[in-house]
């Protein structure tokens, strides 16, 4: 029996998130010229990961609710031979930042929105400007990818970082 439950955000999947912010903003910190590459790539799957803790199921394989002696469930008691984190889009989707955000319940799209708004315009108007931005770096070498602003880049994964922190705090 598998048991599923929504953590907002999903930690585990935040945590990777988060290292590859700091990744990002160290490589940012030493000479841009020969790091971008790495630099946007680093940007770009923080905020992919980011968006997936905001839509992941945690899955406990062969999970079983431990029970008290008159059958109440203990409150966060359980066996479970593993633990799986499972963002609900995945695969070729699973890169587009736009079909991410648009994956994500309202609650927490508006919440992103309302930190966004504090710091420029709509947050769904600027991740469409970077929706493959993934893709478009990963092998820039294979074609050119369209030059981006770094600055509004790090905008959003400050916006992400202070909505999964608002979101942290709540549960």
């Amino acid at each position: 029996m598998e048991l599923i439950i929504n953590q907002m955000p999903n930690r585990r999947i935040l945590s990777s998130a988060r290292s590859f912010l700091h990744t990002a903003l160290a490589l940012k910190d030493m000479d841009f010229k020969n790091s971008s590459t790495p630099l946007i790539v680093n940007a770009a799957f923080a905020l992919e990961l980011y968006l997936k803790s905001f839509n992941s199921d945690k899955i406990f394989k062969n999970g079983k609710i431990i029970k008290d002696k008159n059958g109440k469930k203990i409150k966060k008691a359980a066996i479970y031979d593993a633990v799986i984190d499972k963002p609900k889009i995945r695969g070729n989707e699973g890169h587009d930042l736009l079909i991410l955000f648009q994956g994500i319940n309202k609650d927490t799209q508006n919440i992103i929105e309302n930190v966004h708004n504090i710091k420029s315009g709509s947050f769904e108007e600027e991740i469409t400007e970077y929706k493959n931005i993934f893709n478009d770096w990963r092998y820039n070498f294979e074609s050119e990818p369209k030059g981006l602003n770094i600055t509004n880049l790090f905008t959003l994964l400050n916006t992400l970082d202070e909505a999964a922190s608002k979101l942290e705090q709540k549960s």
